[in-house]
């Protein structure tokens, strides 16, 4: 799944595997999350409210490692890579089995834009 894929490459980036290793266990993330989610009517309801909470705390998560990884704008970039990463859940859920590798390269794109270097050049 994408969080595999994530933390494989999550060396590469400065700082990220200390906090990755050191984040507490989170729930799984799954297809079921949004489905539930976006039929349970209100936004006021418990299911949308719990879902709402871990994607934010998901997102919480990623502007941390972003912002440890000097991205400018930490904030914008955790959207975005919490976009591709939702989408490719979606898209496994599907009958996808690439997803994973699919989202990573995007989310390399989107480190390379923001300045961050990964690979064989970047401290861990």
């Amino acid at each position: 799944m994408l969080s595999f894929a994530v933390a494989r490459s999550c060396g590469r980036v400065p700082g990220c595997s200390k906090r990755w290793n050191a984040a507490p266990a989170r729930p799984p993330s799954g297809y079921l999350l949004f489905s539930m989610s976006s039929t349970s009517g209100s936004a006021a309801h418990p299911v949308r409210k719990a879902a709402g909470a871990h994607i934010e705390t998901v997102r919480e998560f990623l502007r941390g490692l972003a912002a440890d990884a000097g991205v400018h704008d930490a904030d914008a970039f955790a959207r975005q890579l919490q976009m591709v990463m939702m989408g490719s859940i979606v898209a496994a859920y599907a009958g996808d089995r690439d997803a994973a590798r699919r989202a990573k390269e995007i989310g390399l794109l989107l480190l390379a834009r923001a300045g961050v270097r990964t690979g064989k050049g970047a401290q861990a």
